[in-house]
């Protein structure tokens, strides 16, 4: 009990560090502020009695049912550590209130899978000052899907003159922010609970490319009374709009396929580089354990990102190493321009997954864009043969439009030359050159609105 309550309190720590923004920095009053706000908030009897397991849903759990024991828990906290800074760390604050603070137009929407998955779509009907509920049948509809780790957030994290999401609302589309199954804001299900139920974590991106991206394309055409759309993906998503769209059905509804910073294929990432080893049979073991969901975004992300990621942190070198490592062949790159946007990428990369999907990237680096791989036997028994299937990409036969880069870690010539002789509607393949410009920079980088987006909208604009 000792050890519950010892580890429980540091639990309530990482909590505290991550609401009470304002108080962290780089000078030596902040322990003890925090620690008198713990004193404050643990010296009540009903909190001290409270188990491990009560504290991790209240961490899971940030709009409780009042009434509840986790409800005035809440409320204590809140009191007692106040509104975090948003204004410092705008990373923290959900797309929702990102879309609203900026004078956006702004829908939820929730979209039912076939397999009972709750996916939440947020949208910008039209450019800012313009009132939500008139959305112009017109405007061209665009669907978002965000890379691997992250949520529509990142379409979001900048400024609205450099974020996509705003500039393609300014630009006159109907702007649909997809969010993956198992993220932050699609962490629903008809009938499984993701906290009870490891089948809910059962999914790699086979059933985003074959329920999530159908799905999400049938109710915007449903709402919008349009045959088509356009369909965007960045990183992971332009993979999944490419195995989605090998469905002749879901391809005739695409009018165009834009894949950004993503050819499907990963030939970047070798057995032999020791840090992409270990992380590869490290996801391989925790799915065969049973273990479904990684990086939830409570303990995790707001760790990282507002105390280790943040300026003056002791540990912020290790955030850049860890970010910089997965997207950039530079560790230690003197040219890396805003550094100040790690706490922004960092958090934006850490929105939920399933140990299953990143299995899947690894997957397809060590070998083909195929589906995933359970094992010979599994194999056999869902499949019907040894090995999964490749993903045949020249069934494809909606137009395309790839955006890469050359200094793209994960992206490399001879991906993008696999890609050209598979797809037989490759209506545009456009090369960043510049250097610095690397994998993040397409949707963290100011650069982005004079490199890419220029081109981006004037092909939208044709279409």
């Amino acid at each position: 009990m000792q050890i519950k309550f010892i580890f429980s309190t540091f639990v309530l720590l990482v909590l505290i560090l991550s609401q009470d923004v304002s108080q962290v920095s780089a000078t030596n009053n902040v322990v003890p502020s925090v620690m008198r706000k713990i004193s404050l908030v643990l010296k009540n009897s009903r909190l001290r009695s409270m188990p491990l397991s009560s504290v991790i849903r209240l961490l899971k759990n940030r709009n409780p049912a009042p009434g509840t024991r986790a409800y005035w828990v809440r409320r204590r906290l809140d009191s007692v550590f106040g509104a975090a800074s948003s204004q410092r760390y705008g990373v923290r604050i959900p797309s929702p209130a990102i879309i609203a603070q900026q004078g956006y137009p702004y829908e939820e929407h929730f979209v039912t899978t076939r397999d009972g998955y709750v996916l939440s779509v947020h949208r910008i009907s039209g450019p800012r000052g313009t009132k939500s509920g008139n959305a112009n049948p017109r405007r061209k509809s665009v669907l978002l899907i965000h890379g691997l780790l992250m949520s529509s957030t990142g379409f979001l994290a900048l400024s609205p003159q450099y974020s996509l999401g705003f500039i393609l609302a300014d630009a006159g589309c109907d702007v649909w922010l997809g969010n993956s199954r198992g993220n932050t804001y699609s962490r629903k299900h008809a009938w499984l609970n993701p906290d009870v139920d490891q089948s809910y974590w059962h999914f790699s991106q086979d059933e985003m490319g074959e329920y999530d991206v159908p799905a999400m394309i049938d109710y915007i055409l449903a709402q919008t009374g349009q045959s088509q759309l356009i369909y965007m993906g960045y990183s992971q998503g332009g993979r999944v709009g490419f195995m989605a769209a090998t469905n002749t059905t879901v391809a005739n509804k695409i009018k165009l396929l834009v894949s950004i910073a993503s050819t499907g294929y990963i030939s970047a990432y070798r057995r032999d580089d020791p840090l992409i080893n270990w992380a590869a049979n490290y996801w391989r073991k925790l799915e065969m354990l049973g273990k479904g969901e990684v990086f939830q975004r409570d303990l995790v992300r707001l760790y990282w990102t507002l105390t280790a990621c943040r300026i003056g942190s002791p540990l912020r070198g290790l955030c850049r190493i860890v970010m910089l490592r997965i997207w950039s062949e530079r560790i230690y790159p003197e040219d890396f321009h805003e550094e100040d946007m790690i706490p922004v990428v960092f958090p934006n990369a850490l929105e939920g997954s399933s140990a299953r999907q990143l299995c899947q990237t690894f997957q397809v680096a060590f070998g083909e864009l195929q589906k995933f791989d359970f094992g010979v036997a599994e194999n056999r028994r869902c499949y019907g043969r040894a090995t999964p299937p490749v993903y045949d990409l020249s069934k494809i036969l909606c137009p395309v439009a790839v955006y890469w880069a050359e200094n793209d870690y994960t992206v490399k010539i001879k991906d993008v030359e696999r890609l050209e002789k598979s797809l037989p509607n490759l209506i545009r393949n456009y090369r960043v050159t510049s250097d610095p410009f690397d994998h993040v920079d397409f949707v963290y980088s100011s650069k982005a609105k004079e490199l890419v987006y220029p081109d981006l909208l004037e092909l939208l604009r044709r279409i």
